[in-house]
């Protein structure tokens, strides 16, 4: 696949994903496009999967978005996107600053859509 777009409604479009799944993706790389991709992509690094498995859980929390959705948004599988959901809970209830950054995502969208 080539390098994701640096626009989330072109990104959106591209992807065949939800708008409010891209903005979620832009607001945890805080719009860089480098880490976009790099979420994206196939880093495991534990701090770009704990990115990843946060914007799988806002996104299914408050956008509604399917898993293949949200599937075709972070360039994964459906099933890559249940697991991740699963341990996204369990990370939920046990890490403070995981609860945090999902937190800052979607008020870093909220400010967005105030904003536009």
């Amino acid at each position: 696949m080539t390098a994701s777009p640096l626009d989330p409604r072109q990104l959106a479009r591209d992807a065949d994903a939800p708008l409010a799944v891209v903005r979620f993706l832009f607001a945890a790389a805080e719009d860089d496009p480098t880490l976009v991709r790099l979420i994206r992509g196939g880093a495991l690094d534990q701090e770009t999967v704990k990115l990843r498995r946060a914007i799988i859980l806002v996104s299914k929390l408050h956008a509604y978005a399917s898993l293949p959705q949200i599937g075709r948004a972070l360039n994964r599988d459906h099933s890559s996107i249940q697991r991740s959901l699963n341990e996204a809970i369990q990370m939920l209830v046990e890490d403070a600053s995981f609860r945090a950054l999902c937190r800052q995502i979607v008020q870093t969208c909220a400010r967005f859509r105030s904003a536009a």
